[in-house]
């Protein structure tokens, strides 16, 4: 698929995820993240819970500029870039954690392979749907 369409249907996709989870992460904070022992009788930290909060909200407002991205595509070529950027930044931060503290669930290992992929299709499909669209 490398058309306009299909790459606005794309960024459609990934802005509707990220506002969606990251609303979801805003209001159930820590307890929202699976396999985050929140459940359990131990209480998670109300500092993590606090950044869970607060880079969720940020999630949810990548996604806004993402669905805005995709009404034109052509014309966000550096939103698009960064927004693909700042993923391909918190993929690798996902790798940071596993150094630090050691592999998550094969779910948040699935997430971070999804999070290199999307930079590596979307920056260049841009890129032709944006050449095809200047001429």
């Amino acid at each position: 698929m490398t058309s306009r369409r299909g790459l606005q249907i794309a960024l459609t996709v990934l802005g509707v995820v990220a506002v969606v989870f990251g609303c979801h992460g805003v209001v159930t904070g820590v307890a929202g993240v699976r396999g985050s022992g929140a459940d359990d009788d131990t209480s998670p930290s109300p500092n993590v819970d606090s950044e869970i909060r607060f880079f969720a909200a940020w999630y949810a407002g990548v996604g806004l500029l993402l669905l805005q991205s995709a009404r034109a595509p052509e014309s966000h070529g550096r939103l698009i870039r960064g927004v693909c950027g700042v993923l391909l930044m918190a993929a690798c931060g996902r790798v940071l954690s596993i150094r630090a503290v050691g592999r998550p669930s094969p779910l948040f290992r699935a997430l971070m392979g999804i999070e290199f992929a999307i930079p590596i299709v979307v920056v260049p499909w841009h890129a032709k749907v944006a050449r095809s669209v200047a001429r």
